[in-house]
């Protein structure tokens, strides 16, 4: 694995309002093929802290590198073209267009010649798309639906993968599918960075993890390690550490 991270955070203030900062000093980053977790009680800034990285929330203080650039100034289009890919938690398809359609559309960045392969790449990882080809996004399960946002993210081959909330909603063999591929996933050299409220499942699969607490970071790890610990459960996750598959905390 490459030794220099894809994207650093580095103390990190942001938020909707100013002077009413969300996150408020986090400091985090994501490697060549890591799947980090971001996890953490009811407001504390997890979603809020994917949304800045993605350039949908305004930076107070602090920096987002990617590749060693400062993104600060660089609007969310551009870090598309930057390779970062961003998956919020809802309306992430376009419900009135067919899933061909959703994945021509995302494909439109490349060049025409590569629009095919990439597309047919992506439908390797979630071959349930090929036989949902036709349909309407909107009449997709809440599994393929989630399906077919990430590899909408992923046609486009970015460096790093944001999702926000995944499992959200779904049921749980469609969660469990959801995190099998995200396993699949992380074997290639896309880092992943996962807010996710099903914090038992986000551990099973992580190499690290982040905690935060009230914009902080609480506690950070090998994300085995802090399964194990019970204070990381107790105190932050609310029990949820070593709580039954399906459990988690919302943001």
């Amino acid at each position: 694995m490459n030794a220099s991270p894809l994207v650093s955070v580095e103390d990190l203030v942001s938020g909707y309002e100013p002077g009413a900062p969300v996150v408020n000093g986090v400091s985090m980053h994501v490697g060549h093929g890591e799947l980090v977790a971001v996890l953490g009680p009811n407001g504390a800034g997890k979603s809020t802290l994917v949304k800045t990285v993605a350039g949908l929330v305004p930076i107070g203080a602090g920096r987002i590198l990617c590749g060693g650039e400062d993104l600060r100034d660089i609007p969310v289009h551009e870090r598309v073209r930057k390779g970062i890919a961003y998956v919020p938690q809802t309306d992430n398809v376009f419900a009135t267009l067919t899933v061909a359609d959703n994945l021509r559309i995302s494909a439109q960045p490349l060049a025409a010649a590569r629009r095919a392969a990439a597309i047919a790449a992506v439908c390797d990882i979630f071959p349930e798309l090929r036989r949902q080809w036709a349909f309407p996004a909107g009449r997709l399960s809440g599994g393929q639906r989630q399906m077919l946002a990430m590899a909408r993210a992923l046609v486009v081959t970015p460096r790093v993968l944001l999702l926000d909330e995944p499992s959200a909603g779904l049921s749980p063999k469609a969660a469990g599918e959801l995190f099998r591929k995200l396993s699949e996933i992380r074997g290639s050299a896309v880092g992943i960075l996962l807010v996710e409220q099903n914090v038992r499942a986000a551990l099973s699969i992580a190499d690290r993890a982040y905690v935060l607490v009230e914009g902080r970071n609480a506690r950070e790890g090998a994300a085995a390690a802090l399964a194990a610990d019970p204070q990381v459960g107790a105190l932050y996750l609310g029990g949820q550490a070593t709580a039954p598959a399906g459990g988690g905390t919302r943001h």
